[in-house]
């Protein structure tokens, strides 16, 4: 192993692995995109369901949302690393890099959030959930999640383009 290899289109730590790198960028863009569209459900919800204040259900989504958020802070400066490395101005991948340890701080606002929510909601969440009125017709086979099918294909092929575009640049 030679890590830190300079003639590899691939970052030192990936020691000039193609697959790594692939299913590296593969993550990081998925978990970006599935995050989004998540977070962007649970803002939607979270201001159709303003008028109830703050109850069980306000705390559900705020958790996820929270998630949602702490995702999009680690994988989204990761994934622009990964792109732009090699092609990018050294300036601009020092700036980048920046922004990767800011966010490594930054991240703990929604961590602890989220980890609060939980802690002050948890037993109402687990009541109202448990509770025989509040039930409701679930579709568990999985209808729900096709539409995401297209976002993770997609996301699969940014990823697998990117580093063969690295491999034969």
């Amino acid at each position: 192993m030679t890590l830190g290899m300079t003639n590899s289109p691939f970052p030192a730590s990936f020691d000039g692995s193609s697959n790594l790198f692939a299913f590296v960028l593969f993550a990081m863009i998925v978990a970006s995109t599935l995050a989004l569209t998540l977070a962007l459900v649970q803002v939607k919800q979270l201001w159709a369901d303003r008028r109830y204040g703050y109850d069980p259900s306000w705390a559900l989504n705020s958790l996820v949302l929270a998630c949602c958020t702490a995702v999009l802070m680690r994988c989204i400066p990761d994934a622009i690393y990964m792109i732009s490395f090699g092609d990018a101005a050294p300036a601009t991948i020092q700036r980048i890099l920046t922004v990767k340890r800011f966010m490594d701080f930054l991240f703990l606002a929604p961590l602890f959030y989220w980890m609060a929510i939980f802690r002050m909601y948890r037993a109402d969440i687990i009541l109202k959930l448990r509770s025989p009125s509040n039930v409701v017709y679930s579709d568990f086979r999985f209808a729900q999640l096709k539409r995401f099918t297209g976002l993770v294909g997609l996301s699969g092929a940014l990823a697998i383009g990117v580093t063969l575009g690295r491999l034969y640049h």
